[in-house]
């Protein structure tokens, strides 16, 4: 009999199941009397539906007819930063042909003057001098942070007609070279007497040191190094409490109706603590939902919030790519005794605009299975109003007799098999039975 309960219970969740996850998102658009273009900004439960392959929202009139549309994720304008590197003329000597004491080499430059003194055991100091005028030029970068990447090197030299190519290598050790760009670089004036420069030299990577060799002698006086944050998507934020699981567990859950996006969580740590956290999330897995690991990290907060201008990316943990989920859970190793979990979670931002040309009330729905594809918006359309969602809600479709009818065979099938496998079961228990 606990067979066939079992058996009738995992069919049960099962149908409730699929029947959750093909029911579509409704979520009325606030604003009433609208004409033209608007601009809409979703949350994260359409930004999930908007992820979902195939793309599952629309825009409805009160008659349900679909409005044109267009959807965008705008990103952060790139922030770029020149970094001042010092300059050395090239040691016409060979001094770097020492391998085995690499670790021991020094570049320390001394402050007031305009020289820097090279270390290496088994050798005299070596001044590398700054002024003058030389084909090979050394060049000492500070440490990069890590959101940065470099671009280019953006040279000043005091010469009014002068053209070259530059080649560029880098090195980590002043000993081992590898190539690292290449370009052209000259001043001159045109027919009309204009100045025409190019100072720039793409390079391929950061490098603690760069050698750059010319084909003639040049008084090379200042390098910039120009580097630039990888181009990152603007954010929809929201805070969620999560509930504890048990009294016993430092484990915290979040349970939705629906699916939301999420690429990245904020937590917000006490000064002096160190938190270990793990996210889960229950996503499908062949054919079941499934707990997950989608990320963890190691966060502390020093207490130094005024001199620290990045410390809330040290409470964030960032996922690859966003995650879509209904459930999530989050353990923190740390001496904590919270019943609910404040999080800001984070999801790209996603903008839709829509041609307000039905009868309101307006409405974004998700349904792929009943509405037509909507008509794509011209890009050079561009909004005259911004709108607002109301409460996200989850439609829940009626279901008609012949699938009641389904179903109920279906168990009934099933519990035929379970009586049939149990009654197999108890005869091959029976004394004699081969």
């Amino acid at each position: 009999m606990t067979f066939k309960l079992m058996i009738a219970a995992g069919l049960w969740s099962w149908l409730a199941s699929a029947n959750a996850a093909g029911n579509p998102l409704s979520t009325p658009i606030t604003e009433k009397n609208l004409q033209g273009v608007q601009q809409l900004e979703l949350n994260l439960a359409n930004i999930a539906a908007y992820l979902e392959q195939p793309r599952q929202l629309s825009v409805v009139d009160a008659n349900w007819q679909v409005m044109p549309m267009r959807i965008v994720q705008p990103v952060q304008k790139p922030q770029k930063t020149s970094i001042p590197l010092q300059i050395y003329r090239w040691p016409a000597q060979a001094i770097f042909n020492n391998p085995a004491a690499l670790n021991q080499l020094q570049l320390q430059l001394k402050q007031g003057e305009q020289q820097a003194v090279v270390t290496w055991p088994g050798q005299p100091d070596l001044n590398l001098i700054q002024a003058g005028t030389d084909q090979s030029w050394l060049l000492a970068a500070p440490p990069l942070p890590e959101q940065l990447q470099a671009e280019a090197l953006m040279l000043s030299w005091n010469t009014n007609d002068f053209s070259s190519q530059v080649q560029v290598e880098g090195s980590d050790n002043l000993v081992d070279w590898q190539f690292a760009g290449l370009g052209q670089v000259l001043q001159t004036h045109d027919g009309k007497g204009q100045k025409l420069v190019q100072q720039r030299v793409d390079i391929r990577q950061y490098y603690p040191f760069w050698r750059l060799r010319f084909d003639q002698p040049l008084a090379l006086q200042q390098v910039q190094l120009q580097a630039s944050q990888p181009v990152m998507p603007q954010w929809q934020q929201q805070e969620f409490q999560l509930q504890k699981t048990t009294d016993t567990t430092r484990q915290w859950q979040l349970q939705l109706p629906y699916q939301i996006a999420i690429q990245k969580m904020q937590f917000e740590v006490p000064a002096n603590q160190l938190w270990q956290v793990t996210v889960l999330a229950r996503m499908p897995q062949q054919g079941r939902e499934i707990w997950q690991e989608v990320g963890q990290a190691e966060l502390y907060r020093d207490g130094q919030d005024g001199l620290n201008a990045d410390k809330d990316n040290m409470n964030q943990i960032n996922f690859n790519r966003p995650v879509r989920a209904r459930e999530w859970r989050v353990h923190i190793e740390a001496p904590l005794n919270l019943a609910h979990l404040p999080v800001q979670v984070f999801a790209p931002k996603t903008v839709l605009y829509f041609l307000a040309q039905g009868t309101a009330p307006y409405q974004l729905v998700s349904d792929p299975q009943t509405q037509r594809l909507a008509p794509r918006l011209p890009e050079k359309l561009n909004p005259v109003g911004k709108v607002h969602l109301g409460q996200t809600t989850v439609t829940v479709k009626s279901v008609s007799t012949r699938q009641y009818g389904l179903w109920v065979g279906l168990m009934l099938l099933v519990s035929v098999l379970a009586v049939a496998a149990w009654r197999l079961y108890k005869t091959m228990q029976q004394p004699g039975s081969s």
